[in-house]
């Protein structure tokens, strides 16, 4: 890999040296603390008020669909509409949402139904959030400092993930899951807030001509509405994407080997570390915190490093993150099960990261700025829509065979994709 990586060309900071991004970064990063106290007070308070681990199973599903749907409609609003009024109503709507859950528990008359009210409108807001503030990156730096700000993202997202659960837990011991809720909230508002000093951040389309005379005047036809229009310009978008053979592979093929790699780790590792290996819940929790720990490094390496075949890097670390999970295949001794889950933890943690934050910048470079909200909804789709199928499959595998089978399904699939990749001339021509 070291041939194939130029010298470091900026600091992890460097997207900060833009105010713009500094401000909506600053914003995101308080509002991800929130997000991974909200998983964890929403389960805690599905759980006292139902007994019942299904209620958070449905709570979750109630918020998967709704980004399902709307994620394309998401897409096209991020090419057509005003990003910053994407993403300013999605975080004051959060917000006061929150803000009404918390003051139903207070008032101690949150139901069920309430929370599964919340986590539909999360789900729909997700869909037109995600994309909006991917696309509008690219619109806050200069091209050079893409990678910065999109690992600085990642790194935020990390933290948040391993702060905000401990930062719940500590308001739900001390006072109840309501007060992580209505923390929630404000990191919503603080994000809102945060959004308004970046000015302006329409997307390339938001100030094109719409009506219909304008449009006859400039010779080209009125853009469609409604429906139909939301078809036509994802369609539009999907076409983009077939026509461009380092975008269709780096988007198809991780699809094939994604839903089993995602669900390897909270479906068949705590059957393994329970059933196979008789160790204890500390030894999860480990798999968890060394993940990230990869997760910050890949984010910070390749913040800092630009490879000089980024197709080549990205199915590279498929392919190495692929041979990690075999791992679990290897007939270890017990005091040599700790030191495996890290070492597994710690490179799929890095080189998983490191593609997601090489595909994301080359995207923001090459697509055009007018597409990016269609390109990333597209992925998304394709990568949501079959986790859940990926969460069956290894369910099944783990109980019906052993956990071990879901590692080394998941390993060989992630291997055989990206040695298909690396196949194809498009993604070895990729700088």
């Amino acid at each position: 890999m070291s041939a194939a990586i130029h010298q470091p060309r900026a600091s992890t900071f460097r997207a900060l040296r833009s105010s713009r991004f500094a401000w909506v970064w600053s914003g995101q990063t308080i509002s991800r603390l929130g997000d991974g106290a909200y998983m964890t007070a929403l389960a805690w308070a599905a759980l006292q008020i139902t007994g019942s681990a299904t209620a958070v199973g449905a709570l979750l599903i109630a918020s998967a669909i709704p980004g399902l749907v709307f994620i394309l409609i998401g897409g096209v609003a991020a090419d057509r509409y005003s990003r910053r009024r994407i993403m300013l109503l999605s975080d004051a709507g959060r917000a006061l949402t929150l803000a009404i859950i918390a003051a139903l528990g207070m008032a101690h008359i949150l139901q069920l139904w309430h929370l599964m009210v919340m986590a539909v409108i999360f789900g729909f807001v997700r869909g037109f959030f995600t994309p909006a503030y991917q696309a509008v990156i690219p619109e806050l730096v200069e091209e050079e400092a893409l990678a910065s700000a999109n690992g600085l993202t990642g790194i935020s997202q990390t933290i948040g993930g391993l702060i905000g659960p401990s930062l719940a837990a500590g308001l739900i011991t001390v006072s109840s899951a309501n007060a992580a809720f209505a923390f929630d909230a404000a990191s919503f508002v603080v994000a809102a807030l945060c959004v308004l000093p970046a000015g302006a951040l329409d997307s390339p389309a938001a100030t094109a001509p719409v009506e219909a005379d304008s449009a006859e005047t400039s010779g080209q036809p009125p853009r469609p509405r409604g429906l139909r229009g939301v078809l036509a310009e994802s369609r539009d978008g999907l076409t983009y994407i077939l026509g461009s053979g380092w975008l269709i592979s780096t988007i198809v093929l991780p699809l094939f080997a994604n839903p089993l790699l995602v669900a390897s780790s909270p479906v068949a590792l705590p059957k393994l570390i329970q059933a196979v290996w008789r160790q204890g819940a500390w030894l999860y929790g480990l798999d968890g915190s060394v993940f990230a720990v990869g997760s910050l490094l890949g984010l910070l390496v390749f913040s800092r490093v630009r490879p000089k075949r980024r197709g080549v890097a990205c199915f590279v670390m498929g392919a190495i993150a692929g041979v990690a999970m075999l791992g679990f295949a290897l007939p270890v001794t017990r005091p040599l099960e700790p030191a495996l889950v890290a070492g597994v933890a710690l490179v799929t943690g890095f080189t998983l990261n490191s593609f997601n934050l090489i595909w994301l910048t080359t995207v923001q470079e090459l697509v055009p700025r007018d597409k990016l909200g269609r390109v990333f909804s597209i992925d998304a789709l394709g990568s949501l829509a079959l986790i859940p199928v990926g969460y069956a499959v290894a369910g099944v595998l783990s109980d019906q065979f052993s956990p071990i089978w879901v590692f080394v399904i998941a390993g060989a699939l992630e291997i055989t994709t990206s040695l298909i990749g690396l196949s194809i001339r498009a993604v070895r021509d990729l700088r």
